[in-house]
């Protein structure tokens, strides 16, 4: 019988580093793990993801020597861009108003091209455009070089939502929803319909000095621009799902979803399996920090 080999994801956050461990055929949840990063290091953020790194190699047993990563939104620039359909050379015209959006020079940045459903729109192409500075790459490959590793993939953290979305609300597709991916500092939120992108939009929320009332009422306007933005497609109500490090506080999380109709907490393991051995419940207890590495996990199962 052939070795079963899992696939590894590493999530690249400002806070912390998110791992999970995929077995691909049986579709069961083999590891995850959550590495706290300081807050401030004389080695800098990719220096001390490296050191942490390691660290976890200690306890985290890799397979293989390839993971798939993510990196927070805030380090890429994604943007949503049109063109006419009959346009020669839409490539280009993309390029052009990618650049017109950058710091600094496009052949400084590692970007690509991913059309999206125009849900029903016939005179554009619909593309969502996401771009990385070579820079942020290459701290990122010497990092998983530090511990034997390389990125086969790398994603942004708020469209691996999109993936563990997909794969545990199967019943939930064919309305709007908003996927929200909170951090301390940082709020991004998803609009897809039918499991498709829509819209995207990013707010800053400290929730050390803000209640979870008022980061509600900060959510759902940002929500509520996002669907206004296109109203044409939104039909009926959009449910809301949380995860991220923000929802780690059950206090927090309880008094944010009460604020909010139709809003839960995203469960990544929804419809996955465990390991033999590994105890469902407690992991559970890590879902709001782990949901994107599981999303990088399953988009890994897709690619091979």
């Amino acid at each position: 019988m052939p070795k079963l080999i899992s696939i590894n994801s590493l999530d690249m956050q400002r806070s912390y580093i998110g791992a999970a461990q995929l077995d691909p055929h049986s579709m069961s949840v083999r590891r995850v793990a959550v590495q706290p990063l300081p807050a401030s290091s004389p080695h800098g953020y990719w220096g001390t993801v490296t050191g942490k790194l390691k660290e976890m190699r200690k306890i985290f047993r890799f397979a293989k020597g390839n993971a798939v990563c993510s990196l927070p939104c805030d380090m890429a620039v994604v943007r949503a861009l049109e063109a006419y359909r009959g346009e020669v050379g839409q490539r280009e015209i993309l390029r052009w108003e990618l650049e017109a959006g950058l710091l600094g020079p496009i052949d400084e940045y590692v970007y690509d091209f991913y059309e999206v459903s125009s849900h029903g729109e016939t005179e554009f192409r619909k593309y969502l455009a996401a771009a990385i500075r070579e820079e942020t790459l290459d701290g990122l490959r010497k990092a998983l070089k530090g511990i034997k590793m390389k990125p086969n993939i790398i994603d942004i953290d708020l469209f691996a939502i999109t993936r563990v979305f997909r794969q545990n609300y199967g019943d939930r597709l064919s309305g709007m929803s908003a996927l929200v991916h909170g951090e301390p500092g940082c709020t991004k939120i998803i609009i897809v319909k039918d499991s498709v992108y829509v819209d995207h939009g990013v707010f800053d929320f400290e929730s050390g000095k803000r209640d979870a009332v008022e980061y509600a009422e900060a959510l759902m306007e940002g929500v509520d621009r996002l669907v206004s933005k296109n109203s044409d497609i939104a039909q009926g109500d959009v449910g809301i799902f949380l995860t991220g490090s923000l929802f780690m506080r059950e206090q927090f999380a309880v008094a944010a979803t009460s604020c909010i109709e139709n809003c839960e907490l995203l469960d990544p393991f929804k419809n996955l399996a465990f390991a033999v051995g590994l105890d469902g419940e407690r992991l559970k207890t890590y879902a709001p920090q782990v949901a994107v590495a599981i999303g990088l996990a399953l988009r890994g199962k897709e690619a091979e």
